[in-house]
């Protein structure tokens, strides 16, 4: 099965904050293995018109760092996966992803506490079921 993942870059890294990343790490996958993959340069706009670029490319899981509420609703609203607070080497992150195996601490970005991914899902859930989705 294919899919299209993007991890939000800053040079070698995955940025800090996906609002503010210079470009996207596009890969598409097929049962695991690497098609292709493309650099999509990002220009500075809002949370809207950057999730609407996303759903566009065909991207089906954003890996990222830190992520606004606007640009984290914006984006699962139009049914990209979104797996935040995610640090280190692209390259590195995206094995850990295909290994499955993004969870290991190496992978959580700084200052976030284990939970925290678990804990951004819970909110994002409730505050679809408070909008009616």
């Amino acid at each position: 099965m294919k899919t299209t993942v993007a991890i939000s870059a800053w040079k070698d890294h995955v940025s800090t904050t996906c609002d503010f990343a210079e470009r996207l790490v596009v890969v598409e996958l097929d049962q695991g293995r690497e098609l292709s993959r493309q650099e999509i340069v990002l220009s500075e706009e809002p949370a809207t018109k950057r999730a609407k670029r996303i759903h566009e490319l065909g991207i089906s899981v954003l890996l990222c760092g830190s992520i606004s509420k606007p640009l984290a609703e914006s984006v699962t609203n139009r049914g990209v996966q979104l797996i935040p607070y995610v640090s280190g080497l692209v390259d590195e992150v995206l094995g850990a992803y295909l290994c499955g195996q993004l969870t290991r601490p190496r992978f959580l970005q700084p200052g976030c506490r284990s939970g925290a991914r678990r804990r951004w899902r819970h909110n994002m859930r409730r505050i679809a079921q408070q909008q009616g989705g």
